[in-house]
This record gives structure tokens, C-alpha cells and sequence, in this order.
């Protein structure tokens, strides 16, 4: 990478112009424009302006602070709730009134009495970062990360990993390790139990710890020979089923991905007259359109075209997919689409 975090650059095939705020990897870094856009571009399609002056360039501190927060203790009403002898991750809403736009709290709840040696990490571009690793006490939860939405645009997954033991019995379960979706809160109240913006929280259940059960042989093996002497019934002859018109000939039956392209000549006939807010309605207009489709019909995966250019719709998209439960997205295929489409895939 030529660039430097700091350094000022400009595009070499837009009329753009800003200031490098991360290097994500040998070729790519993420430009702050003058207009307060954040996008991703090749080092190829940049030119330096000027190198950024030692004051301007972050520490190596400030760099990675948005991503490693303490693990803090808290108190919460879902403890009760939730099942005993399970670990749970759980995403609960930090802010009232902005269940689907505001800040994040990610727990884990540790209602076992095994104590527990955790790591999380999140997927950002397919490499791994850690976030924080640590001890939870039994019958604890703590909040391992606290995060805006927009901090979270390139976040593909979390991954979880523990072990649980107990000192006294010097007893250790297996290794667990969790990939998870992005879980965000929305506004499907899951834990109608609790009041307020703690009802929107989403938990998923990682493991259980249960008591092994003796197990009689004798038993067993007894209904294990009453099984073997059982005769067996004679298959039924299987009655084909017709299928309909509709199945036999209808193709998107099969069908669960899409390729949308939101360039607007290609939504209306006459655009030239439209003003740029005009032209971002129609083109948002379309994408929820087609996101509502894509979730109506179990759809598996949809790509949107939406172009380089300044980078406001691809930003506006980033945004708007904040809101939805139950995806995840990231750039498409670079050899395919270069940098201009998103895709966003239905879990």
C-alpha cells in the first residue's frame, strides 16, 4: 500500500477528493471524502494530493479502539428469563426510541455453574479480529461490546469460543466454537416479558449443559432386541404425485438470487430532467422493492449494482440494510462487479 492513513487523495476517474482513515489490506483503504462519505477504493484509482503531517495520523491506539472495548458487568431483567444451565449471546438495543438505528449492547449470559474462558471476534472481509477475551463467572452476563450501526457496515459475523469448567472438579467440557449471524434487535419483540427497548433484544442459544443420564445396559439391550424381532410392515406402494401446471413450468420456483441493477437508466426511460435526490428516491424505491421480494420469497442471495461513482447510494443502501433482521452484506465479487455492487445475503 503507497498510502498512508492521513494522507489526502483524490480519484483519478471522479471528480472526488478526501483523506485516507484505514488501511484494510495490501491494495485497498478507506477514503473519508470531503462531502463525509466513507468509501473503499484500490490504491490504482487514487492520487496523492499531499502525505498526511505526523500530527494528523492516528495512533496506533486510536486505530483499534473502535473495535476492543472492556468487558463490563451489568444488570438485566433477560437474565432471569432465559433458561438455566445455557449459555446465550444475546444484541439488546443501548438507546430508547432507536430499537433499529441506534447503538447495540452485545452480552454474553453465563447461566451455568461452569465458569467460563471466552473469545470474541468479528468477520470483517473474511479475516478475523478479536474483540475481547476473558472470564465469566457462573450465573453472570456481561456486555463484551457496545457499537453504533455504522460501525458495524462491514461486519459479517461473530465468532464465539469457551470453554466452561469448574475448579473444585477440575471438570473441562469440549472446546465450543460459534459462528453466529450479525444479530441485531429489530422490532419483533422476542421477550415480550420485559418492558421497554429491552423486549427488541435477540439471543441465540449457544449450549446447553445438562446432567449425563446413567444409561442401563440391560435395557438397552433388551429394546434392542425387541426392536430386531418386530416385523417389520411392508412398504407402501408410493402414489406418484401430479405436480401442478405452476411447478412443472414455472422457473422461479427454483429460483433464490437475484441481480438487481439500480442504475437509473435502467429504472426510467426519461431520467435527464430528475435532480440527484429525485434520482436516489427511485433508485431506494426499487431497492426496498426488491428486498421485500427477496424476503417474501425466501430468497437465498441478491446483488445490487449501484455503481462507484461519489458513493452516496452505496452508503444510503449500507444504511437502509441496517434496518433489516436476518441478513448480512458485503462487497460483491470484486473480479465480477469491481467495486460498484453489494451483496446481500438472506439467512
Amino acid at each position: 500500500m503507497k498510502f498512508g492513513v492521513g494522507d489526502k487523495v483524490s480519484f483519478l476517474n471522479e471528480r472526488l477528493s478526501g483523506r485516507v482513515i484505514h488501511i484494510i489490506d495490501e491494495l485497498i483503504c478507506r477514503v473519508e471524502t470531503d462531502d463525509g462519505f466513507e468509501i473503499n477504493a484500490n490504491e490504482k484509482e487514487l492520487v496523492l494530493v499531499s502525505k498526511a503531517e505526523s500530527s494528523e495520523v492516528p495512533s496506533a491506539l486510536e486505530i483499534i479502539q473502535p473495535l476492543i472495548e472492556p468487558v463490563t458487568k451489568l444488570n438485566s431483567g433477560l437474565f432471569s428469563i432465559l433458561e438455566n444451565d445455557t449459555i446465550h449471546f444475546v444484541s439488546m438495543p443501548a438507546e430508547d426510541m432507536q430499537v433499529l438505528t441506534g447503538g447495540v449492547n452485545f452480552y454474553l449470559f453465563n447461566k451455568t455453574d461452569y465458569l467460563l474462558e471466552f473469545a470474541f471476534s468479528v468477520k470483517i472481509k473474511n479475516k478475523i479480529f478479536g474483540i475481547v477475551s476473558g472470564s465469566i463467572h457462573p450465573q453472570t452476563e456481561y456486555l463484551l461490546s457496545r457499537k453504533k450501526r455504522s460501525d458495524m457496515i462491514d461486519w459479517q459475523n461473530f465468532i464465539v469460543q469457551f470453554i466452561l469448567f469448574q475448579e473444585n472438579e477440575f471438570k473441562i467440557t469440549a472446546p465450543v466454537n460459534k459462528e453466529l449471524p450479525l444479530l441485531l434487535p429489530d422490532l419483533k419483540a422476542e421477550f415480550s416479558q420485559l418492558k421497554g427497548i429491552d423486549s427488541y433484544s435477540k439471543s441465540i442459544k449457544l449450549i446447553a449443559v445438562g446432567k449425563e443420564e446413567d444409561i442401563d445396559l440391560e435395557e438397552l439391550k433388551k429394546k434392542f432386541e425387541k426392536d430386531s424381532n418386530e416385523t417389520k410392515e411392508e412398504p407402501k406402494e408410493k402414489i406418484p404425485v401430479r405436480k401442478s401446471p405452476v411447478q412443472q413450468d414455472s422457473p422461479a420456483i427454483l429460483r433464490n438470487d437475484a441481480e438487481i441493477d439500480l442504475h437509473i437508466q435502467h429504472l426510467v426511460d426519461d431520467y435527464k430532467h430528475l435532480s440527484n435526490a429525485e434520482i436516489m428516491q427511485i433508485q431506494l424505491k426499487k431497492f426496498r422493492k426488491e428486498m421485500e421480494h427477496a424476503i417474501k420469497n425466501h430468497y437465498h442471495k441478491i446483488v445490487f449494482i449501484h455503481g462507484v461513482g461519489n458513493g452516496v447510494l452505496r452508503t444510503e443502501i449500507l444504511r437502509e440494510l441496517r434496518s433489516y433482521s436476518g441478513v448480512r452484506y458485503i462487497d460483491a465479487p470484486f473480479e465480477k462487479y469491481g467495486f460498484g455492487a453489494t451483496e446481500v445475503i438472506l439467512i
